[in-house]
């Protein structure tokens, strides 16, 4: 993070270059990452962490979750399986309070082939049943059933009515002998 930081500085940041590693009398420059009065540091070191910090299979994190792949954001950010139930949970959660659904729907609607294959591929993909190891309780499933059903709806087929020439026929040619008659109303009798 230090040696980000010196290569890419964020703007206005108030020090400058900080070697986050150095240590002096027991106390180091890490713990401006936890200071409370001067959040910045956190902040930066989150976002840094995030985007470039931790990677797996050549992906960071950040890389990770734009697929939405719940197993190897966890992964990348905590390492291991612990509390990843809880993560799903909260995704879920999330997808449904940012309305990830509709931007998928309306992305697939407004979208080209190749943009709508893409959120076909998403879809599958998170739709898919996926047991995880989860620490405390076995095994959890990471399949998405939103996002299942959306994927089921974008997927079926769309009738298209096409407009076919109709040729108008006056009626009087198709069946002259058809005369309009008066309808005659017949009265039940009473039964006693």
């Amino acid at each position: 993070f230090s040696d980000y930081r010196k290569n890419n500085p964020f703007p206005d940041d108030p020090e400058g270059y900080i070697d986050f590693t150095k240590v002096t009398n027991h106390a180091g420059n890490f713990d401006k990452l936890s200071d409370t009065d001067n959040v910045i540091y956190a902040v930066q070191s989150a976002l840094w962490y995030y985007q470039k910090g931790n990677s797996y299979k050549n992906k960071y994190t950040v890389d990770w979750a734009d697929e939405d792949n719940i197993e190897w954001t966890s992964r990348t950010l905590n390492g291991g399986h612990n509390g990843k139930k809880l993560r799903r949970d909260y995704t879920f959660r999330a997808r449904e309070a940012f309305k990830v659904y509709d931007h998928y729907r309306e992305a697939y609607k407004n979208g080209n082939d190749t943009e709508k294959k893409e959120i076909e591929e998403r879809l599958k993909e998170i739709s898919k049943t996926k047991k995880v190891s989860n620490t405390g309780t076995g095994k959890i499933d990471l399949k998405d059933g939103a996002a299942s059903r959306l994927y089921d709806q974008l997927k079926k087929p769309v009738l298209k009515l096409e407009s076919l020439p109709i040729k108008v026929i006056p009626l009087e040619i198709m069946q002259p002998e058809i005369k309009i008659m008066p309808i005659k109303t017949i009265k039940k009798s009473k039964k006693r």
